[in-house]
């Protein structure tokens, strides 16, 4: 017998009672129905050995029912038994090992159904089906699913019990009328006819075996000579109670010995028989007793030693519990519980450990980025040390005070910011001053030097504005003096003098039009801005936020109210008071549907409060989903389903599988169509703007058409039309 089929007789016969199981995402599951020979279910037992990983899985107790529903885990071979006390045990070889190319295209197949029936036990039969696997089910190419391989079909089986079952008899017979022939050499006539009617009794069908007993029966008549029928009885009921003391069956070997007193009165040898059996029953009876409690003793040691570690256990005196359970196991080996709450304090052990380091190791990265001015990074590395550690006091204020450091940085780069702003601003009004002095427009020379001065007291813009003042003075007064020739005067007083708008300028008024809420003003002035700069991206960018915007009919303050849920959802998200972060980012989401910032984040909301294995499968989820998602928005879709298989591999994630789903049906050709409706959209646009003889807007959409179909030829032709007539 090989070492894994001796384990899982070891289990068949020493497992405790089974948990209840629930069919899981990814199992190999076996349904169906076992009973006995007589249909009898309850009290059968099924056994699970884990070959692969060698080791015993918890066991099934069947009810009167007798179904099964088995779960299994894939790419292992397992042998599962069938057992019930009498009766032949069943053992089947499974095997949920499925080819890496069928697999990684559809991991999921329908439950395998079949039905055990168990065959009675025979005396002396010890039959290599029930050592071995009568048959093997695994994964068929063929079948594209499982299939089931018959090792011993139930005909050989039926075959090798029927053979047992007339040796037996023959055995038996031979030896009753062994008895009998003994009987009759002693001239015990009647003992001769009792083991002659036993061996009757056996009903053998082999033909041989009648007519042996039949012989038998004739020269045992034929020699007794006067044959007594209370005599033959007793020696009846004392040969019964003979085989049945040998069978060690006590109580009935009593009764048939107790027959025999009855039948002949102070017998010494039925006496003797009857004192024989009594001490057996005593011993038996004794040794119950003694069996019954022992188990009583350790039922209650274990008992104790249970409840001392199970308060250990609670009071998360890992160490120490361990030991009770280890005390616990050596009074009940068999047991299951003890094993599972080792093994768990054995994980909450090394995850205290490895939560340790990580804690030890986040403290001291945040106090790197600290002392780096980085305040961002070490903010965010003590939350993470505060979410293993919350109630830590040190890194709390450690975190505090990065915090206060962050706004104060943030605060002098906002005001750097504005100072640079500040800055540009006044010599784009101090260049336009120039230009507008040079072209003689005093006017608008003294106004742009005059905003340049309230925008910052500077002595040249002060001086430059008084000069521009003193010229305009100068060109009125000679304009009044020379009223002769007022043609000429008014001709050249009202010459228009314009100064090129530049590219910062029509931002700067966009902005602020954006700001006020004024859509199309906005959009006007980011329009007048790629006049300046054609494909400017940011420019692009805030047309096509424009155009939503205006589409949506989103108000000023709309746009508010969307920035105020962002900012308080942000805040949220990172205090960890996730319900109240979902619930401004889906406030924001109600304002601008076609936003991704919310969306990904409500995604990572749902990440955030998975159950993780440990921080650093979380680190990788995260990194990975990041990845995809930015490379998914690029429109990188190779590179988007790499990250994403990789993160569904790591942690199951619906949004991964979505994404997978939704890349599969862009790579087929699914969005096509939307694509033609989208580069129709922009050719109509552009055509539209061509027409107006707009060239910048026409050029922008023929553009935007080409990055949908770059293979088209009509815009290209537009485009070349565009560049011809600049």
């Amino acid at each position: 017998m090989t070492p894994r089929l001796l384990i899982l007789l070891a289990v068949l016969c020493l497992f405790g009672p089974p948990k209840a199981t629930a069919q899981k995402k990814n199992l190999f599951v076996l349904d169906g129905r076992a009973s006995t020979d007589r249909n009898v279910s309850e009290g059968i037992r099924i056994t699970i050995f884990n070959e692969t990983d060698n080791k015993a899985l918890p066991g099934i107790d069947l009810d009167d029912r007798g179904y099964f529903h088995i779960t299994l885990s894939y790419q292992k071979k397992y042998l599962v038994g069938f057992q019930y006390e009498g009766y032949f045990t069943k053992i089947f070889e499974v095997s949920t090992i499925v080819p890496e190319e069928v697999w990684s295209v559809d991991p999921y197949f329908k439950p395998f159904r079949f039905q055990v029936i168990l065959h009675p036990a025979v005396e002396g039969l010890h039959p290599e089906f029930s050592r071995k696997p009568i048959a093997k089910i695994h994964y068929s190419k063929d079948v594209d699913g499982f299939m089931a391989e018959a090792i011993y079909s139930d005909k050989k089986i039926h075959h090798q019990i029927e053979k047992a079952v007339a040796e037996n008899i023959e055995r038996k017979v031979d030896a009753q009328l062994a008895r009998a022939e003994e009987y009759q050499t002693q001239g015990q006539w009647a003992l001769a006819m009792a083991a002659i009617k036993q061996a009757k009794d056996l009903d053998p069908r082999d033909s041989d075996l009648k007519k042996k007993i039949r012989d038998a029966e004739k020269e045992v008549k034929s020699n007794e000579k006067e044959p007594d029928t209370s005599k033959q009885q007793y020696a009846m009921y004392i040969s019964e109670g003979d085989t049945r003391f040998n069978e060690k069956s006590f109580d009935d070997a009593k009764s048939a010995y107790q027959k025999a007193l009855k039948l002949v009165p102070g017998d010494s040898l039925a006496q003797a028989k009857l004192r024989l059996v009594d001490e057996h029953l005593q011993a038996m009876a004794d040794e119950k007793a003694r069996l019954f409690a022992e188990a009583a003793a350790k039922d209650k040691a274990f008992s104790q030693a249970m409840n001392k570690a199970d308060s250990l256990f609670g009071l998360k005196e890992y160490p120490n519990a361990k030991l009770a359970y280890q005390q616990a196991l050596k009074i009940l080996p068999s047991s299951e519980e003890p094993h599972r709450q080792i093994a768990e304090i054995n994980r909450l052990i090394a995850r205290n450990a490895s939560l340790a380091a990580a804690f030890t190791g986040a403290v001291s990265r945040g106090n790197q980025q600290l002392e780096a001015k980085n305040y961002r990074s070490a903010v965010d590395i003590f939350n993470e040390a505060l979410s293993m550690k919350p109630d830590d006091a040190t890194v709390t204020a450690l975190r505090d005070s990065a915090s206060v450091l962050l706004k104060n940085q943030q605060e002098q780069q906002r005001a750097l910011a504005e100072a640079r702003a500040k800055e540009e601003h006044f010599r784009s009004l101090m260049e336009q001053g120039d230009q507008a002095f040079a072209a003689a427009s005093y006017e608008q020379a003294a106004n742009f030097f005059g905003q340049a001065y309230s925008l910052k007291k500077d002595s040249v813009a002060r001086e430059k504005g008084l000069k521009a003042q003193h010229m305009l003075n100068q060109q009125q007064l000679a304009a009044a003096s020379q009223s002769s020739a007022p043609s000429v005067v008014s001709t050249v007083a009202s010459k228009p003098t314009h100064v090129s708008t530049d590219y910062q300028k029509q931002i700067t008024q966009a902005e602020q039009a954006f700001k006020r809420g004024e859509w199309s003003g906005a959009r006007f002035y980011y329009f007048e801005a790629l006049k300046e700069k054609p494909g400017d991206a940011y420019a692009e960018k805030q047309v096509n936020e424009c155009d939503k915007l205006i589409a949506a009919h989103i108000t000023a303050d709309m746009q508010q109210k969307y920035l105020a849920f962002i900012a308080n959802g942000d805040n949220s998200f990172l205090q960890e008071n996730y319900a109240n972060a979902r619930l401004n980012y889906r406030k924001a989401l109600d304002i601008k549907p076609w936003e991704k910032y919310p969306r990904r984040k409500m995604e990572a909301i749902d990440r955030a409060m998975q159950d993780w294995k440990s921080d650093e499968q979380r680190r990788q989820f995260t990194a990975a989903i990041e990845k995809a998602d930015d490379a998914f928005d690029k429109g990188e879709y190779a590179v988007a389903r790499f990250y994403y298989r990789r993160a569904a591999n790591i942690k199951a994630d619906t949004v991964a599988d979505e994404r997978l789903k939704e890349i599969a049906s862009i790579i087929a050709g699914a969005r096509q169509s939307s694509i033609d409706n989208l580069y129709k959209e922009e050719i109509r646009k552009a055509d539209t703007a061509f027409h107006q003889k707009n060239p910048t807007v026409a050029r922008f959409y023929y553009q935007k058409a080409l990055q949908l179909k770059p293979d088209e030829t009509y815009p290209q032709e537009q485009l070349k039309k565009i560049q011809a007539a600049d």
